[in-house]
């Protein structure tokens, strides 16, 4: 399909994995994002047919891991979208996100790659996941320390963007592990080449909190350790502490903050 004049089109790649109430009403949150400006490509990847899915989404099945490692990859290779985008059914977006995600990419040629904040689930409106902004920055260092010591913070895959010359960039460096690692194994070919920057806005929702990785599949990976050091300037970090925190985010070679401003209506950066 040929591209209008100034659309931006997102690739959205769906594991399904939840039930099929989940999976309506993300698509319906994808729906709902529909501007005259922008075009979404969704793939639902599934083991067992959703009767839910409907014509105009593209519905892939696998019966193993390769056939949707292979799957996925094929369909993103094949997209002509600008950003991509890899969740589960169990997540569904607010709306009014993917045209905030294609001014911020616009606005900011720097930024590659992007998350936000995701918010569990829960009986009576919605629950953060984590605290505050400083829980949510990344670099890979910080990102493979945490995933053997949390499964409270994560990097949630359906807050999280990417350009497609980002995802060229990572494929070399791109090694599957298993389906249950599959976004932890993205972000790590991701971060071999591209910096993560975070974002204060409220991007998608979540069922409950992910699964936390095995243990076999853990010991795929390399561990690495907290030190002292990293644990006091982080405590500096989180918590706030005026000029202390300072000694962290430059440690750590952090990326601003992507933060919006109501009053001027535009997107701006800053350190903290």
């Amino acid at each position: 399909m040929k591209l209008t004049q100034n659309e931006s089109v997102f690739f959205v790649g769906v594991v399904h994995s939840g039930t099929e109430e989940q999976l309506t009403e993300l698509l319906n949150s994808i729906a709902r994002q529909d501007r005259e400006t922008l075009r979404i490509e969704t793939v639902v990847f599934y083991k067992t047919k959703p009767a839910s899915a409907p014509g105009h989404v593209k519905a892939q099945q696998y019966s193993n891991e390769q056939e949707l490692f292979d799957g996925l990859l094929g369909a993103m290779e094949n997209s002509n979208a600008a950003y991509h985008t890899l969740l589960s059914s169990k997540e569904c977006f607010y709306e009014g996100v993917f045209e905030a995600i294609d001014h911020i990419f616009k606005d900011y040629p720097e930024i590659n790659w992007l998350t936000g904040i995701q918010t569990l689930q829960a009986q009576k409106g919605f629950n953060v996941i984590t605290g505050n902004t400083a829980c949510r920055r990344w670099n890979f260092d910080i990102y493979e320390k945490s995933l053997y010591k949390s499964t409270i913070r994560y990097i949630p895959p359906g807050s999280t963007f990417w350009r497609k010359a980002a995802w060229q960039k990572a494929l070399p460096h791109l090694y599957f592990v298993s389906e249950q690692s599959l976004f932890a194994d993205v972000w790590r070919a991701l971060f071999k080449t591209q910096k993560l920057y975070t974002s204060n806005i409220y991007i998608s929702s979540v069922a409950n909190t992910p699964t936390p990785i095995s243990e076999e599949n853990i010991l795929q990976y390399e561990l690495i350790e907290d030190s002292w050091l990293d644990r006091i300037t982080e405590f500096f970090f989180v918590n706030n502490l005026p000029v202390l925190r300072s000694i962290y985010k430059n440690r750590e070679k952090l990326t601003p903050v992507v933060r919006f401003d109501h009053k001027k209506m535009s997107y701006y950066l800053y350190e903290y």
